[in-house]
């Protein structure tokens, strides 16, 4: 498809504290064979130099357009961003992300008049062997990308659809999972775009992986965001931990009090069942590395899931107080 210059692209990004990264994702998008029309940014109140370098960039780049929404979440930063742009076609991609250099071109081609969005796809470059195994492990590849379930690293759509459906504030988690289910709610036409690729940095280390991981199901069962879901994982995640500690707890009680040489043949047996193989990986350290992110998710998405219950219970104990 052949924009002309009305239906022009709006290009929109929110970002806190994003100094080591946000050069990169500014090349990024200004060197794409078709320029956005304009590229709209909210910080929400960065307190590194993120706000310097973005300004120094808009000296240069009238296209570029800072907001500045000091202690916005994410959700309140995108509507922000959305509200400000001046064109039909709006583009979202997240801060840490890469643009590859094909990437608004691509998209763009799959807009026609019955077309109300298309989702890109984003790709891990992970550049440690623990980044790399979390974006193996925790992250969908290529294929798993869904027109209907879009990322929002990638994501465009025409200014109707977020009119009708914005992004809710109240979420500080969450917000695009909410917003995937109202397009399938509300029947809006979606395509995958597989050739407009988004790189982006997976976790780095395993605290981030459990911040993550424990933030969103906190914030799915504290806002009903797919809580259905989220609870079946969260019981799933909880059983095989229980399982798991228990099968170590007995090797170790049958190890120190009773027989170390039994212990040590039924060890195996014991293990086998805690390892994801991951078939076709044979390097020892990633399938170490992936088994302990796994668990360290599971572990947090449980958590998450058990405090974010907390909440709701008190939530519902004050209202019932308050008839």
């Amino acid at each position: 498809m052949v924009l002309s210059e009305k239906q022009g692209v709006s290009v929109y990004c929110t970002v806190l504290n994003e100094e080591s990264s946000i050069k990169a994702l500014l090349e990024s998008l200004l060197s794409q064979t078709r320029l956005p029309d304009e590229i709209v940014i909210v910080d929400g109140g960065s307190t590194d130099r993120t706000i310097d370098v973005i300004h120094d960039y808009t000296q240069k780049y009238p296209i570029i357009r800072l907001f500045i929404e000091k202690n916005a979440n994410v959700a309140q930063g995108r509507n922000m961003a959305i509200a400000n742009t001046s064109y039909d076609i709006i583009v979202s991609i997240d801060a840490g992300c890469i643009a590859d250099r094909f990437w608004l071109e691509n998209i763009i081609e799959y807009f026609d008049s019955s077309v109300d969005i298309v989702a890109g796809v984003c790709v891990p470059d992970g550049k440690t062997l623990f980044e790399i195994c979390s974006g193996e492990v925790l992250y969908p590849s290529v294929d798993e990308f869904k027109a209907d379930w879009p990322s929002h690293q990638n994501l465009a759509f025409r200014k109707h659809v977020w009119t009708k459906i914005k992004y809710p504030e109240k979420c500080y988690r969450s917000e695009d999972s909410w917003f995937n289910l109202r397009l399938r709610e509300n029947g809006f036409k979606c395509k995958l775009a597989k050739n407009s690729v988004v790189y982006w940095r997976p976790r780095k280390n395993f605290r981030e992986v459990f911040n993550n991981s424990y933030m969103w199901a906190k914030s799915n069962i504290e806002n009903d965001v797919r809580a259905s879901k989220t609870r079946q994982l969260a019981q799933l995640g909880s059983r095989k931990l229980i399982w798991n500690s228990s099968s170590l707890l007995a090797f170790f009680v049958v190890f120190v009090f009773f027989s170390k040489v039994g212990a040590i043949i039924l060890f195996p047996f014991i293990l086998k069942p805690m390892i994801n193989t991951y078939p076709g990986e044979k390097n020892i350290s990633k399938i170490i590395y992936k088994n302990t992110i796994y668990y360290t998710h599971i572990l947090a998405y449980s958590l998450g899931y058990r405090d974010g219950q907390k909440i709701v219970k008190r939530r519902l104990k004050a209202e019932s107080g308050k008839r």
